[in-house]
């Protein structure tokens, strides 16, 4: 080996001249958020330690752009860079800061860049904009605006009142984007506020806040609780009732749950603590009587945890906080030492008994030591609070007494004044008597009020004896407060409450005229009428609630709008004298309006009348005697405009008219507002419309005059809107004249009235007007049938009945009473049938014979005779029957044609209801014609083939009158159907086709002789031309004859639209008959890629259609038909939808009831999808049945009558067509509680699981989290009431405080029968559109909500929570078409409706093609096994492959070229299923590994059907896309494969015989494709494909890759490789695709010319996806596939085991085990299908995994187990579940778990030798033979043979030992199936022992002993 010049060479490697780790960079621009679009921000990089460079900075935009943001980088001194930007676009950047070609420490930054102005990041708080608390005149009425993260903007805010009036809000800047905002609200109801920023509403606006009545109540609460705090510090504050009574209340409404305490120290006060456990705004509202206090609810600020601050260290002492006896204005002084507590501000506060504050000075004596002193104001309990940082200290608050010298208790309070039985209007006293209490500073103080708080007038008089006397009285009824003070201090009798009744019984007025119009959006009000005005209606409470299950307050009600200048009428009823009755309207500007009162004849009813002249509000007082009437003020509000549905139209001459007479209504438009009216009418004739003038009330009289009857539309409109009921639809009808009725029909002819058969007639009153009509027949026990028609006529029917021939019946008619003309009818009924009166005529019975050859008529007459079954039979000269055929001439009369074909005698026999008429009949067929004339020109035929159809043709030319006959006899003596045509030029043609091979005579006559050569043999067999099979797919010749009696007892079949492929090639049908017999359909192309088949079938039973293409049965092949005959007396059922059907289209079929009513008919089908039943009954005999099929398949439909099934029931359809598309979304709510006791924090979750026990034994797993405050949360799903048991387990051992018990409320359990569902979607659609609908489950518990639709097209579904807690759910179809929208909740159905989309497709083409797949032969042990698959572009050199047995023994496998692909070779050698793993550079192939079953498979179905291939990932257009589909494991069926996108697919199959197929597809147009590939009308695992085909890659195609990483790549750790353009021209992408589909850009950077380095960093294990683009189009090979993680995470290493994939019942909890020890860490998802939702949870264990989930629904579960995204082996599992229906059953629910695995290690990794596999074996099966055995010779080969095929698996041991030791030598030789040839040699003579072991058992006779 020679060196180089100036080899070797020198390198100087020096050492990296800066530490990009040593980098800090911080500064505005560098921040998550806070970056406003356009304004220019920076950021700071220090390289002070990080030595020498110089940084880089790149920004990319959300779109990864790097050249849309410039980057400005200066230094600004020796140590700092500064970096300045400004980005135009919205959304998340990335900030690159590089050192050196290096990350520095937190690069990529992200960045948020908002808009200038973004409203969504607006944020309030305050009490001010609670939903409920706030009260009329409240002071506290304040909330603040932060604006600190939106951008730049102003704020505005508005406040709308009750009534719609506006209120500006004045915002105060407090600075630093904070706003503070306050109003005082003075009217009880909604208001709404509204605030804006930048002029666009913030988040949650508008806010709704409810304001109620001032409150007078004496509870109070203060403390530092209510003003703020610290997280997981308690909040405390001290509630004082002040004497009154009644429920308290606290709720507590923050970012955190929070748990309350109560303590009640027993003097009418209580100190309230919770703990915060997430820092935020907090509302604290406490309630009294359910009602908030004054104040609340109480903003509380909580402030994050500050571990450096600890009040409970405070300590406080002093006389200040003790003493029982302080003294009035004489100081209480106290000590606080805060010196280990940290540094926060001390607060103090002093509270009296009245809830005054009391002042406090408080002094800093040095570090952390204050003194604090107070003067007491008033006698009493004093409250001194102590808090630090906002948090109460330990033993905060402390309770000091001022002793109160007077004994208030004492004083007293009597009289009538204070008691019940007051009266408004009425004077009353009472006296407070303090003669026992002492002497106060002062006398007494007191108040009255109503219960607005209004003060009373009231006179105290003091007697001079220590009692005062007051007098009041109250001016209106209901609820006044008394308070009376003494020495300042409220006695405790006070406050009194006095209930004062009305001095007058209004309970019988009332109003009317001011109902309630309810309108959406508006305020409405509605009436309560008391039986009694003593009872009290404060004491009733009153709730709305909407169909939304949402509560609305009384003060939300208010009456209808009344209109601007309209008059306006109410009534007022129960008023005695006019007189005291008033009426006040006050417009809003407060203009007062007299209202005009007249009273009624009778005195009870006042019209109460005015006209509003002003718009807004306005209140009608109506006052009786002073006291407001119920209901009384009402609230209208006066609007411009006019309401059409407030005029009302009324008269007979809108209910009905009559002609040529004038007809009136008239029109009321009182308080419809001021608008046009409009008539109009149309009917039969012009009527003219006369309109009286107003009569200034706001009515008018119409008049019209009609000309003509009929149905006339009167439209009346105000405002060019119809009123109510316009148009009306008016009958114009005749005045009533009886002589114009008019009575015709059978059931009034006397001669044809018949026993047991129904008869009708007609009643004509048309020309009579409308007017009673009777109808009565004298001598019948039932009354006839009236059916009015609506038309001025009536149908009547009778059934006289059987038995009742000769009776007399009287039938008399009356109309209006009288009757009508020509009757009454007498009748006599005659017998059914009379079979006697049949006349029988014509040329067929004639005496003087019939000319052969000619068809022969006979005339029956069955007038007279009565309803029957006519039958005639005709029977020739040799015996047999003649095809005769009948045809209706109608009233009775009957043709019967029959053609004589041979001379002789013929018999006619006609038989009436099986009664024969008359004696056989007999008439002579003479010859016609000069048969001798005729010649046979062609078609005579002496081998024809079966299914063939032959013609003759016959010259006939001058052979006179007459015509050619044909019979075609087999050699069984059946006939042949023959058709024979006269032709124009005198000659006939003869068709016929046979239809079973074997000798057939042929005998043509003309005229009843023998034709020249027409008698001669031919011979047929069973073979079939492709001439033939492909004439079959054309329309064949058709003749249209007369059907005869045979041909109508069955029902032609014919099935439509069934789709073929459309690729060319041979169409075959044929029709199985239930004798074994096949016939030939005709098929007819339909030109759209569909076919229609149609055959007269002529055999009762089943048929079976079989419809081939190529010679493979197309999709649904073979279809079932059941055939019965017409006539038949049971019931039948037919039609299309009982044989076959297209997915998604209404599948029709028809049940003849045969007059036994659809009652008791009962449908069900089952099938592979659910399909809805829609039933219609016809009236007349049949039911129309209709049902709609969504995924292909065979469905069997049973139609039963009184719970037995009909003839052919259960029938078999065929449901061809591609499934439906399927998209589901899931919402969970779920019930949580907390896990009692502490659990350590470092207990990993990952280890526990825990399981709730309901009161019926259902066990369910449920999910943990972990809370803030370290502890665990238990989350389920409640699905019963009752007391439920909690376990924790670790390792399968309750953790400490487990089990735990649980009280589940019924309101706690979902309920689907209260979740609402509304919305137009659910009616109809649109494509390309949102269509929404709205589901509220407020009111419904807990529970999961599951949403399906299912249709053409895979719908885009949305949703989006709203404010009242319910969902908007929109879907966006793409195809129109059928829709099925399945919605459950608490996995129990809400509802499943059909929908039907319509509108543009999207153009979307779609190809199929399917094969029938046989079964595999089975794979003996031994013998050689092959696995095959094609990989394009790739070597078997870079392939490698692997089997793993089913004991665990894993081998290499070799794989070799084979035709058009590639095989892997093994040989079991043992039964079961092995596991394959086929890897290209050490990653699995697409479908590896796969399951290969040696010996029976175990199950077979589509979920062991895999496929994989490039084609199912990627493709490019106008290339073949390819993959590869595996069906051995599914054993034998149909497999179908479909390409649907934008344009139209070429698909190419190969079978490979061995369950593999290759498959090829090519398109024309890029774009998204679905590649559906299905087995037995299941969708495989997987399938559908989402397949992107890359448009032509153009110059993509030069660019190409190198130094790809291919050694490990691990997370969260940069790798590089290069990308070399090659002279392409564009812009490169990189991106990478994670195994859970997230998404990352790649960082590319300039190498050199034309190479890139593309730097990427994976964020999860498992395979990745590099997607490389140039001008968005994939490079060759693109996406390239990268396994992230360590070398040994291999999906065929996990092995799954357990009950919970072998069989399951359900409510019973299961599991199984899934073993990771071999696999490594990665990506581990558990997926689990099937007819119901599961609860399921996953557990780490030592070895490996434990998944738990419990079924709800019987039917078959599939469990999919995938790791690193690559199903292990064996999945998915099917696992069969039985038991009980414990929720509805749906198509499909989907419930998954993935794990992050770690590295386990089995137990016994240690030792140092392998496990053995667990053999099953049985040594005593082995047998051996050979005179190796008996006898061996020194020096020789001595042979003998083992067979061990058995005796199972296992290791053969064979040992030889002779007089000096071993054997020479001994050789074992495996010669296939479990066979062994040993040889042995012995050198020296003397006894030797041979052992033979199968496994560790002797075989039978061992050890052998042998002489040598």
């Amino acid at each position: 080996m020679l060196h180089v010049p100036r080899s070797p060479f020198n390198v100087n490697v020096d050492k990296p001249s800066g530490d990009a780790s040593k980098i800090l960079v911080f500064g505005e621009g560098v921040k998550p958020n806070g970056i406003i679009t356009g304004k220019q921000t920076y950021f700071d990089i220090s390289t002070e330690h990080a030595g020498k460079g110089v940084p880089d900075v790149v920004i990319l935009d959300p779109n990864g752009d790097r050249q849309s943001v410039p980057v400005k980088l200066r230094q600004i001194n020796e140590n700092v860079w500064r970096c300045e930007y400004s980005s135009n676009i919205v959304g998340l950047h990335s900030v690159n800061v590089f050192f050196n070609r290096e990350h520095v420490p937190g690069s990529p930054f992200p960045v948020e860049v908002s808009p200038v102005c973004d409203p969504k990041k607006v944020k309030t708080s305050g009490r001010g904009l609670q939903p409920k608390g706030v009260r009329v005149d409240d002071k506290t009425c304040t909330f603040w605006i932060h604006t600190e993260l939106a951008g730049e903007g102003i704020p505005e805010a508005k406040l709308i009142e009750p009534g719609g009036g506006t209120i500006p809000i004045h915002l105060k800047d407090l600075g630093s984007g904070k706003y503070e905002g306050k109003y005082v609200p003075t009217k009880i109801g909604r208001y709404v506020a509204m605030i804006s920023y930048g002029g666009h509403e913030i988040l949650n606006s508008p806010f709704q806040i409810q304001v109620g009545p001032k409150r007078f109540t004496g509870v109070r609460a203060y403390g530092p609780g209510l003003r703020g705090g610290m997280v997981n510090h308690p909040a405390k504050f001290m509630v004082d009732t002040n004497g009154e009574t009644g429920a308290l209340g606290f709720q507590i409404e923050g970012p955190g749950q929070s748990s309350i305490d109560c303590e009640d120290f027993g003097n009418m006060t209580c100190q309230v603590s919770y703990l915060p456990v997430a820092s935020g705004d907090y509302y604290v509202h406490i309630l009294a009587e359910d009602e908030d206090i004054e104040e609340s609810p109480f903003f509380v600020k909580i402030e994050p945890h500050q571990p450096d601050v600890h009040p409970e260290l405070v300590e406080c002492n002093g006389r200040g906080l003790e003493a029982q006896d302080l003294v009035l204005n004489q100081p209480a002084e106290f000590l606080v030492d805060a010196h280990r507590a940290g540094t926060a501000p001390l607060q103090v506060e002093v509270m009296d008994e009245k809830g005054h504050s009391v002042p406090v000075d408080v002094d800093k004596k040095g570090l952390g030591a204050y003194k604090c002193s107070y003067k007491p104001k008033n006698h009493g309990r004093h409250s001194v609070i102590v808090s630090y940082g906002g948090v109460s200290t330990k033993k905060s608050p402390y309770r000091v007494q001022a002793p109160n010298p007077f004994n208030i208790s004492k004083v007293s309070v009597n009289g009538p004044g204070v008691e019940s039985g007051l009266l408004s209007t009425v004077p009353t006293k009472f006296v407070i008597d303090t003669r026992a209490s002492g002497q106060g500073d002062q006398a007494v103080a007191l108040s009255i009020q109503d219960d607005k708080g209004k003060a009373i007038p009231y006179h105290v008089q003091d007697n001079g004896d220590d009692t005062y006397s007051v007098e009041y009285t109250a001016p209106l009824p209901g609820k006044y407060q008394i308070r009376v003070l003494f020495d300042d201090d409220e006695i405790p009798q006070s406050p009194m409450s006095v209930i004062v009744q009305p001095h007058l019984d209004l309970s019988n007025v009332h109003v009317q005229g001011l109902e309630p119009i309810v309108t959406i959006a508006r305020r409405q009000e509605f009436e309560v009428s008391w039986t009694s005005l003593r009872d009290n209606p404060s004491q009733h409470e009153f709730t709305l609630v909407s169909p939304s299950r949402k509560e609305i307050t009384m003060e939300e009600i208010q009456r209808r709008d009344i209109f601007l200048d309209s008059p306006t009428e109410f009534q007022v009823e129960g008023i005695e004298d006019k007189q005291k009755l008033a009426c006040i309207v006050l417009s809003p500007s407060g203009e007062k309006q007299e209202a005009l009162a007249t009273q009624d004849g009778n005195g009870q009813v006042v019209k109460v009348a005015f006209t509003p002249s002003e718009e807004g509000p306005h209140e009608v007082e109506l006052l009786y005697d002073g006291l407001n009437v119920p209901g009384s003020p009402f609230m209208v509000n006066v609007t411009r405009g006019s309401d059409s549905s407030r005029v009302l139209a009324h008269g007979k001459g809108l209910q009905q008219a009559i002609v040529n007479e004038p007809n009136v209504f008239q029109i009321e438009t009182k308080g419809a507002g001021t608008s046009g009216l409009g008539l109009t009418i149309e009917g039969p004739s012009e009527a003219v419309m006369t309109c009286m003038p107003d009569n200034r009330d706001g009515s008018c009289r119409v008049e019209y005059t009609p000309t003509a009857v009929g149905v006339y539309d009167i439209g009346i409109t105000f405002g060019e809107k119809h009123i109510p009921g316009s148009p009306f639809k008016v009958p114009v009808v005749h005045s009533m004249a009886f002589e114009n009725v008019r009575a015709y029909g059978n059931g009034l002819d006397n001669t044809k009235v018949r026993e047991g058969v129904e008869q009708e007639f007609t009643i004509d009153a048309s020309e009579a007007g409308p007017a009673p009509m009777s109808c009565e027949i004298k001598g019948l026990k039932e009354p006839p049938l009236v059916v009015d028609n609506r038309d001025g006529t009536f149908s009547v029917s009778y059934l006289p009945p059987i038995g009742s021939a000769g009776t007399d019946l009287t039938c008399n008619l009356k109309y209006n009473g009288k009757d009508i003309v020509n009757t009454p009818v007498h009748l006599k009924v005659k017998p059914k049938v009379e079979p006697d009166q049949v006349e029988l005529s014509g040329e067929g019975i004639s005496p003087k014979g019939i000319l052969a050859s000619l068809p022969a008529s006979i005339t029956i007459d069955t007038t007279n005779a009565g309803n029957g079954d006519l039958g005639v039979e005709v029977t020739g000269p040799d015996g047999r029957k003649r095809k005769v055929e009948i045809e209706d001439e109608a009233d009775g009369k009957y043709k019967a044609t029959f053609l004589p074909d041979d001379l002789g005698d013929y018999k006619v026999k006609v038989s009436y209801d099986g009664h024969l008429v008359n004696a056989p009949i007999p008439v002579t067929a003479h010859p016609t014609g000069s048969a001798e004339l005729c010649r046979i020109t062609e078609g005579r035929e002496e081998h024809v083939e079966v299914g063939q159809e032959y013609c003759a043709t016959v010259n006939c030319k001058n052979a006179g009158i007459g015509a050619v006959t044909c019979r075609i006899a087999s050699g069984e003596g059946d006939d042949v159907d023959v058709e024979v045509e006269e032709n124009s030029d005198e000659t006939y043609s003869v068709y016929y086709k046979v239809k079973e091979g074997g000798d057939y005579a042929v005998d043509m006559k003309y005229g009843g002789n023998p034709i020249h050569g027409g008698s001669y043999n031919f011979k047929a067999d069973s073979s079939v031309s492709e001439s033939e099979e492909r004439s079959s797919y054309q329309t064949v010749r058709t003749t249209k004859t007369t059907k005869t009696t045979e041909e109508e007892e069955y029902r032609s079949l014919e099935l439509n639209r069934i789709p073929v492929p459309s690729t060319g090639g041979l169409l075959t049908a044929e029709v199985k008959m239930p004798t074994g017999k096949m016939e030939k359909p005709e098929i007819e192309d339909n030109r759209d890629g569909t076919v229609s088949i149609r055959y007269a079938p002529h055999t009762v039973g089943v048929h079976e259609l079989l419809l081939k293409y190529n010679g493979q049965d197309v999709q649904g092949s073979p279809y079932f038909f059941f055939v019965d005959s017409v006539s038949s007396e049971s019931l039948t059922a037919y039609g299309p939808g009982l044989t076959h059907g297209i997915c998604g289209e209404p599948c029709n079929f028809t049940v003849s009831t045969k007059g036994s009513g659809a009652g008791g008919l009962q449908f069900s089908i089952e099938g592979n999808s659910k399909a809805e039943i829609l039933c219609t009954d016809n009236k007349d005999g049949t039911v129309s049945v209709s049902y709609i099929a969504t995924a292909p398949g065979e469905y069997k439909i049973s139609v039963k009558f009184g719970d037995k099934h009909i003839r052919g029931s259960p029938f078999t359809s065929k449901i061809t067509g591609e499934g439906r598309k399927r998209n589901q979304i899931s919402v969970g709510s779920f019930s949580e509680v907390t896990f009692p006791g502490k659990v350590t924090t470092d207990m990993d979750l990952r280890s526990l699981n825990a399981f709730i026990h309901a009161p019926s034994g259902l066990e369910e797993p449920c999910f943990l989290k972990r809370l803030p405050n370290g502890n665990i949360g238990i989350s389920f799903t409640p699905r019963e009431a009752g007391e439920h048991e909690v376990s924790v387990r670790k390792a399968g051992t309750h953790i400490a405080n487990s089990p735990f018990k649980i009280k589940v409320d019924a309101k706690e359990v979902g309920d689907a029968r209260k979740v609402i569902v509304t919305g137009s979607g659910l009616t109809g659609g649109k494509t390309h559109e949102e269509n929404t609908f709205n589901v509220n489950t407020k009111n419904a518990g807990y529970g999961g909500l599951s949403l399906s639709i299912e249709g053409p097209s895979k719908c885009d579904i949305k949703y989006q929570d709203k404010p009242d807690n319910s969902l908007d759910i929109s879907y966006i179809p793409t195809e129109p078409g059928y829709y099925i929208i399945n919605l459950t909740f608490a996995d129990a159905r809400v509802l499943s409706t059909v929908v039907k989309v319509t509108g543009e497709g999207s153009n979307r083409h779609r190809e199929k093609i399917q094969y029938q797949r046989e079964a595999v032969p089975v794979t003996e042990v031994g013998s050689e096994c092959r696995l095959t698959f094609k990989m394009p572009g790739v070597t078997a050199f870079e392939l490698s492959a692997s089997v793993t047995s089913p004991s665990g023994m894993t081998e290499d496998a070799a794989i070799s070229d084979v035709e058009d692909g590639y095989g892997v070779q093994f040989i079991p050698k043992e039964l079961g299923v092995h596991t394959v793993s086929v890897k290209h550079q050490e990653l699995h192939i697409p479908g590896s590994p796969f399951s290969f079953t040696v010996g029976k498979l175990k199950d077979g179905g589509a979920h062991r059907v895999h496929a994989g291939g490039a084609g199912l990932e990627r493709g490019e257009q106008g290339i073949p896309c390819e993959f590869n589909v595996w069906t051995r494991e599914a054993g034998p069926g149909s497999l179908a494969i479909s390409v649907e996108g934008p344009s139209k697919a070429e698909i190419d199959f190969k079978d490979r015989k061995d369950g593999s197929c290759y498959v090829s597809y090519t398109v024309a147009e890029p774009g998204e494709y679905r590649v559906g590939i299905r087995f037995n009308e299941e969708s495989i695992p997987d399938s559908p494909y989402k397949v992107y085909v890359s448009p032509d890659t153009g110059e993509a195609k030069k660019v190409d890759i190198g130094q790809f990483p291919e050694g490990q790549v691990l997370t969260n750790k940069p790798a590089m490789f290069l990308v070399r353009k090659n002279t392409a021209k564009g812009q490169l992408d990189a991106k990478l695709v994670s195994p859970s589909g997230a998404e990352d850009d790649c960082f590319i950077d300039t190498a050199d010319f034309e190479s890139y380095s593309v730097r990427f960093m994976p964020k999860e294990n498992g395979i990745n996806n590099l997607h490389i683009k140039l001008n968005q189009v994939h490079i060759p090979g693109s996406p390239f596939r990268v396994k992230v993680g360590t070398e040994d995470a291999d999906p065929a290493c996990i092995h799954v085991h357990g009950k919970g994939i072998e069989e399951v019942m359900s409510g019973q909890k299961t599991d199984f085990f899934i073993d990771t020890c071999h696999s490594g860490a990665g990506h581990l998802a558990v997926t689990i299908d099937g007819p119901s939702k599961v609860s399921m949870d996953c557990t780490e264990l030592e070895d490996g995994y434990k998944v738990h989930w419990t079924p709800l629904a019987t039917g078959f579960y599939f469990v999919s187990v995938k790791f690193q995204g690559c199903h292990v082996p064996g999945s998915p599992f099917k696992v069969p579940c039985t038991g009980k229906e414990l929720v509805d059953k749906v198509t499909k629910e989907s419930s998954t778990v993935v794990v992050e695995t770690s590295h386990k290690v089995a137990k016994n990794q240690n030792q140092s030798k392998p496990a053995l596999p667990a053999f099953k074996s049985n040594a005593a099966k082995v047998t051996s033979k050979g005179m190796g055995l008996k006898k061996a010779y020194i020096q020789k080969q001595n042979q003998f043979t083992i067979n061990a095929a058995d005796a199972g698996n296992n290791i053969l041991y064979v040992g030889m030992l002779g007089p000096k030791g071993p054997c020479e030598e001994l050789f074992i030789k495996h010669t296939g199936r479990q066979n062994y040839q040993v040889n042995y040699l012995c050198k020296d003579r003397g006894e030797y022992l041979i052992w033979i072991n199968y496994g560790n058992d002797p075989i039978p006779g061992s050890p052998f002993r042998i002489e040598a």
